[in-house]
């Protein structure tokens, strides 16, 4: 399954969050990401921005993962996408518990420095999925984890000298079949945000639509 889709917490309403959790295990999509709602989200579409700042008082994250855990039986392989001050808001401590419990899958801090060091370094380092620029590559290619990789439509896909197994997730721009079949083949993993919360801005159907779109690719 390439199809890697991203949920806000909650929106556009907690009923059709849930209602779109079930829908996507029994499309038999294992692996979710989930944002966590940011009141600074500047490096989001504006889209992503809105939802955020919609549902952000109401998001306990924490309890969310556990909910979602129990309600689903551990069905999800949930790659939570956050900031790095969310994280540190959060609890380090306590998003390294809930990997452990396997509650959280993988991790992706949007703005995480390539050389960070600390507890999230020492702790949290095989989780995490770091986010790429592609101006920014060779800073990254002395670690050893998978990426995720920032893709402009300018961007080719490969090069000749990148190993192309570091490379697990591809996203940004990524809202037609066309593009989603140009990456597929690339990557393990081929994420779509942005088109989805319009989706489901607009209704659940288009969001079902939608996804069956690219289970079809």
């Amino acid at each position: 399954m390439k199809l890697l889709p991203f949920l806000v917490p909650y929106f556009p309403k907690k009923k059709i969050f849930f209602k779109s959790l079930k829908f996507l295990k029994k499309s038999n999509i294992k692996n979710i990401e989930i944002g966590v709602p940011s009141i600074d989200s500047y490096l989001d579409t504006k889209c992503i921005r809105e939802s955020y700042k919609k549902v952000y008082k109401k998001v306990k994250l924490l309890e969310l993962l556990t909910k979602i855990s129990v309600i689903f039986n551990n069905y999800f392989n949930i790659i939570l996408v956050s900031y790095y001050k969310d994280i540190i808001e959060i609890g380090e401590k306590k998003i390294y518990k809930y990997i452990k419990n396997k509650y959280i899958y993988k991790l992706i801090i949007i703005d995480l420095p390539y050389n960070i060091k600390g507890y999230i370094y020492k702790k949290i380092i095989k989780s995490l999925i770091f986010f790429v620029p592609f101006n920014k590559i060779k800073l990254y290619n002395n670690l050893k984890e998978s990426f995720y990789y920032h893709l402009s439509l300018k961007d080719k896909p490969i090069r000749k000298n990148y190993n192309k197994n570091k490379f697990k997730i591809v996203g940004f721009n990524i809202n037609k079949k066309k593009i989603f079949n140009k990456y597929k083949n690339y990557f393990n993993k081929v994420a779509i945000g942005t088109l989805f919360i319009k989706c489901l801005k607009k209704n659940f159907f288009s969001f079902i639509n939608k996804i069956n779109l690219f289970l079809k690719c």
